[in-house]
Parts: structure tokens; sequence; C-alpha cells
């Protein structure tokens, strides 16, 4: 590493049990989830419990192993193992704040509540201060559907979007969709455009209401494509139950949860952060900026089959610093070429910890498995991400550091 980052870095720097699980009750199809903790390790199995004392309790899949219970707090995130989650181009989906959304049918919408119909969640009364967009006819390629996506987010506020079939955007304010038409005030006057005319709306995100829990929470990512957050989770009879963010109650069967993320403060996403410096180095021109939550082309995180909400995408060359407290402890990460580079594509990541390499990969391709990093940080004060060339230049190198987060030791 260069002289110059060194002494950027060095500026940014401020000084700074297990008991037996009661009686196996789920059922013998309940899924099983690779259960990461926080302290490094990770165990197979099935959720056996999760109670309103915010404690879990799992039973190995291993017949001989004892069962394991902790606390909610001390999971990073229970990962299906024979996940099948997808990006489906074909459905209407409610777009929240954060990432969140859930892939419904959507029925009539007033100032108050949306009416939407979930396969996995059946139907819901959606609180329409809570939701960011409707996607109502989703673009039939997934390309174009992650920019209509981007789009709705993109808006700053001031008014209501409305996108149509034929290409044009309407601008103004939002008066209520029935299953005929929607009602729609523009700079002209008031309008009804009939439903079937409609492509997505994007509602004022000044006027959103979407708190975020005080208290631990979860988030779920269903099969569909959904996620949500939950707050209160329990699991009771092969069911999570808890109330979402927006404060209305669900019921999602186990089955049709991939992958579920513990959201306390033991855990901090590095796309939730600022960095504290950030140095490009082009091959012959300069690389394309990193993204957060996407790859580096500004489409969703894809390794080897599975989307991930969470992460950065980077070009080669890029380097990415972040001063760290002294609660830091371990650097966790999922990291790969992304699935759309193609066989172009060829780089190395890199971790550096305070002055040493903590980790360097081989040279990773099309079809490189990827790897998962769990990088000890304990006592050190920065951190540095290095996407660096392989052997064919930066050509397509899109590479993925999906579900990067800091591991901390807990609050006080």
């Amino acid at each position: 590493m260069s002289h110059r980052l060194l002494i950027i870095l060095a500026c940014l720097i401020a000084v700074p049990t297990t008991k037996p699980a009661p009686a196996d009750d789920q059922l013998p199809s309940d899924p099983v989830f690779l259960v990461r903790l926080s302290d490094g390790s990770n165990l197979t199995g099935r959720i056996q419990r999760l109670g309103a004392d915010r404690r879990v309790s799992i039973r190995p899949v291993e017949q001989d192993q004892p069962g394991r219970d902790f606390p909610l707090d001390d999971v990073v995130s229970f990962e299906r193992t024979n996940a099948t989650s997808t990006n489906l181009p074909d459905y209407p989906t409610l777009l929240f704040p954060d990432g969140e959304r859930i892939r419904a049918g959507i029925g009539k919408v007033d100032e108050t509540t949306i009416a939407a119909q979930s396969r996995a969640l059946g139907e819901l009364a959606v609180p329409t201060i809570s939701v960011l967009g409707m996607v109502l006819v989703p673009p039939t390629e997934a390309e174009s559907l992650e920019a209509l996506h981007a789009a709705i987010r993109a808006e700053t506020g001031g008014r209501e979007v409305v996108w149509l079939s034929n290409g044009d955007r309407l601008e103004g304010g939002f008066l209520g969709l029935s299953n005929e038409a929607l009602e729609f005030k523009t700079a002209a006057g008031p309008a009804t455009v009939p439903r079937r005319s409609l492509i997505a709306v994007a509602f004022d995100p000044k006027l959103v209401e979407y708190p975020r829990p005080r208290e631990t929470f979860i988030e779920c990512k269903l099969r569909d494509g959904s996620r949500f957050g939950l707050t209160k989770p329990r699991y009771d009879q092969g069911a999570l139950q808890g109330s979402t963010r927006a404060g209305f109650a669900v019921k999602v069967p186990l089955s049709e949860v991939d992958r579920i993320t513990t959201r306390s403060n033991r855990v901090q996403y590095l796309s939730e952060r600022a960095e504290d410096a950030v140095k490009y180095t082009g091959f012959l021109g300069s690389p394309r900026p990193h993204r957060k939550d996407s790859a580096v082309d500004g489409r969703a995180i894809l390794l080897a089959g599975q989307y991930h909400d969470r992460g950065l995408g980077t070009q080669s060359r890029t380097l990415l610093a972040y001063k760290l407290d002294a609660s830091a402890r371990r650097f966790q990460a999922t990291i790969g070429l992304d699935d759309r580079a193609g066989p172009l594509g060829d780089v190395v990541f890199r971790v550096r910890v305070d002055d040493r390499v903590a980790f360097t990969s081989p040279s990773m391709t099309e079809g490189t498995k990827p790897i998962d990093l769990d990088i000890d940080l304990k006592g050190a004060r920065f951190l540095i991400l290095e996407t660096d060339f392989g052997e064919r230049g930066d050509v397509r190198d899109l590479a993925d550091w999906a579900e990067a987060r800091l591991v901390r030791d807990p609050g006080p």
C-alpha cells in the first residue's frame, strides 16, 4: 500500500454460554439454516424456538449434538442451506425505505391504506404513509426492473411521480387508486388515468414514516424476494410472527424464509456508514466508483446464483478505508466476482488490518466459488478493503463484497 494512503489513514484514525435446548418439536420438513454467530463460529440446524425473551434455540442437524440456546443478539444471520430466493421481474411490489419491499398484488389505495395480497403473507392492510412507491406492472427484464426500483428510491421529494405504459411521466399529487383508475393532481388540474396505463407510482419520500426500531429486530428475506423488518419476533408452530416496521402484524411460514438477519448494535454493515478514505487507480482509465448495496454496475449483487441485499460493489483497483473503534471485533463478508461479470472478469481481493495484510484471495474469475471471510479485528485501528487487478486488467471486474460488516462488542 502506498505511503500516501497510510499517511491519510494515520491522520484519520482517532485514539481509540451454551445450555441444552428444550425438547425437539419442529417438523422434519422445517428448513435447515446455517447460523452465523457474532464470535465467528457457525452451526447448522433447525430453528426450534424464538421467544419474547429474545432467545433462540437451535437443534443441530447432527442427532448426536446437543441443542444450542443463546441470545438473539449473538446471532448475525440465519441463512437457509438450500436457498432459492430470486428477484422476480413479473410481480407487483411495494417499496419501503432501507431497501425493504413486499411482493404483493396491489388493490385499492387511499390516503391511509394500501390493500395488498401476498402469496406468503396473505391479505395485508399497509399504511400508505410507510411506502416509498409501488410497482404495479413490473418490466419483464430484470435489469429494467432494477432500474425502475432505483428510480423510485432516487426521488428527492416534494411531489409524487407516476410512470405510464406509453413512456410518459406525471408529476403532482396522489389522490387515490381504485381497481379502475388513478386519481392524480397535476399542475394543469385533476387527472384520471386508467389503471391499465400505470406502471409505477413514487410517493413523496419527505412524507414517508418508517422508523427504525430502537431494540433488536430481525429482517426476513423471503423466497419471492420480499424483505422486511420484524419487531418482537417469535417462532410458533412453523411460522415467524411479529410486527413490521410499518406497524402491521404478519405471520410468515418458515418454509417461505431464505434468510433472517439480526439487526442489533452488535453488527454494523459497511454500506451503512461512510468510508474514511477512498482511492481509485485505473488500469487505463478511471475505474467506476464503488456502490453501496449493489454491484458496481448498479445492479443487485449476485454471487453463485444468490442475491444479496447488502454489500459493496467495486472495480479494480479500489481501496476503501475505515476507522475502527475499540468495540470492533471481526470483519465478515462473502467475496467473489459478480455472476454478470462473464469470462473476462478477473480480480484479487485483499484485506489489510492496520499495517499488515490479513487476507489475499487467489485470482477470482468466472465460476470461482465465493469465499466467506471472517477476520479478527481485536485491537485494530483501521481496516482497508482492496480490490486489485487480476490477469486481465480491469475488464469486467465486477467485484462484490457481499454482506460486508463489522461485528462489535455489545454496547452498555
